[in-house]
């Protein structure tokens, strides 16, 4: 059985499932039903089962930002 590659676009929000956290903050979530490991260098602890909202700020490989720390970017009080 061959593995399906998800696409994603720069900028795309997507909801992920933490599936698994190692020791040094790597961690396996599921997006769109496809495994990833990701790394943490938020200073929230994440523990299985969380809900995450991440934007793709990077496509190849693929990185992402939480969507919080995202959306604080670009929400400015003029």
């Amino acid at each position: 059985m061959l593995a399906t590659q998800i696409k994603l676009q720069l900028g795309e929000r997507v909801r992920a499932t933490v599936e698994d956290v190692s020791s040094n903050d790597d961690m396996i979530v599921s997006v769109h039903g496809q495994l990833i490991r990701v790394h943490n260098s938020s200073s929230q602890n994440l523990k299985k089962g969380d809900q995450l909202d991440l934007v793709v700020v990077g496509v190849n490989p693929y990185e992402f930002k939480l969507y919080s720390a995202y959306k604080q970017k670009f929400n400015r009080i003029v």
